[in-house]
Formats: C-alpha cells, structure tokens, sequence
C-alpha cells in the first residue's frame, strides 16, 4: 500500500532537492503508473539500500496463548449486542415472509453477524495487548503484533462517502458499520410475487414499505420492553 509510506521522509523520494514537493504529489503522480512502476520502485530502493523488506525467522520462538479475563463492562456490551442481533434476526425472519424474499439472505445476515463479533472480540483484547507491549518494550524486547484485519478499507469507503472525515461526529467503528451496512444493503423492503420469478418480477413498495417495516419496528419495541420488564 504506497499510502504507508508517508511517515518515511528520509527516502528522499519528496521534499526539498527532490522531485515531488511533497508526499500527496508524489502519492498522485505513482498511484497513475500503475503496478509495474512500484515494482520498479522497490527494485530501485532495495538496490540503493533505502529500504528494505525482511521477513521474521521463527527459529527459537516460543508461543502460548493467553486467556483473557473480561471486564463486567465487556460482558454487558457482548451480551447487549448478542440481543440485538437476536432482535434483528427475528425482524429479518418477519421481513422474509412478508416479502417473499430469497432466503439466502440468511446467510448475508450469519456473515455479517460473523464478522461483528469478530471485530468486537479483537477490540476487547486492544488494552491488553497495548499493556503487554509497554511491559515488554521496558524489558528491552522488539514488539511485533500481527493484525489479519485493520478496518482500513470499511474506512475509506465510510471517509469517500462522506467526502471528508471531518463529516464524522464521533470515533469509527467498524463493528457498528457492519451492522448497519447488513441493514442497509440486504434488509428486504420489496415484496415479491410469489408466483413470479423473485428476482425479475418484483416491485418496489410504496405505502406497503411503511406498513410493513412500522409493524417490525413496533414488534421489536414490544420485546425489548419485556426484556427490560423481566429483568
């Protein structure tokens, strides 16, 4: 990702004496060669020994997994966001039958409801590990941490949607985006003929689509209500 390169000036790739000002007109010109010209581009700063890419030995490594304790605070947001994807399984279930609509909508909601927990898990864990790489950079040890996902690209989408980030009123959270991007996107709110193709012959709803998400809405309201009233 050529955008990870901006904390490194003494490239000298940009700045004063060099070719681009600065590293946005150098991001602008590179990102329009293309791939080839990064690779010639790595070629050339390996050959001059600016940069160099290595990859980690394992040898002599030890590895033990570690069993974190939650805080009553994590067990409370787990638990509430347990009983809303409950909630929103059994509106989505609701919505497929009014609507006729594909059943394979289910599995769009057990990939979302996959990646959210995911996500949620991965944040409860960041104190933690932030703590433990304190410790042991006091202790003279090199810290490595290795992330299968960042959140970056759900990020840029969000920012180029917004077309800035200061659009944003408080911290982004992908695990929200997840939820709300399923809702948005695969939450079915056009009813289909049932003895019609599902997908060619459908029509989008008018006043039907209030009636319809009204009438989930208010059943939802009603269960959380006797959720609060039995606890």
């Amino acid at each position: 990702e050529l955008g990870n390169l901006a904390y490194c000036e003494r490239l000298g790739l940009w700045g004063e004496a060099c070719t681009f000002a600065n590293f946005e007109q150098f991001l602008s010109t590179v990102s329009r060669r293309g791939v080839f010209f990064l690779e010639m581009l790595a070629m050339e700063l390996k050959r001059i020994g600016a940069y160099v890419s290595r990859g980690l030995s394992f040898q002599n490594s030890e590895f033990h997994t570690v069993e974190l304790k939650l805080s009553d605070q994590q067990r409370h947001v787990y638990d509430e966001a347990a009983s809303l994807w409950l909630d929103v399984r059994i509106a989505l279930q609701e919505a497929i039958q009014k609507t006729n609509a594909p059943g394979r909508i289910l599995s769009n909601y057990w990939s979302a409801h996959q990646r959210f927990f995911r996500q949620l898990i991965l944040a409860m864990k960041v104190d933690y590990i932030a703590a433990e790489a304190k410790k042991a950079v006091e202790e003279g040890h090199a810290v490595v941490i290795g992330l299968q996902q960042t959140g970056e690209a759900a990020l840029s989408r969000k920012i180029s949607q917004k077309k800035s980030v200061h659009h944003f009123n408080s911290l982004y959270s992908s695990v929200r985006d997840t939820l709300i991007s399923f809702l948005e996107t695969h939450f079915p709110v056009i009813v289909h003929d049932a003895s019609t193709d599902a997908l060619n012959d459908s029509k989008q709803l008018d006043t039907s689509v209030v009636d319809i998400t009204d009438e989930i809405y208010m059943n939802n309201v009603e269960v959380s209500k006797n959720k609060q009233s039995a606890g």
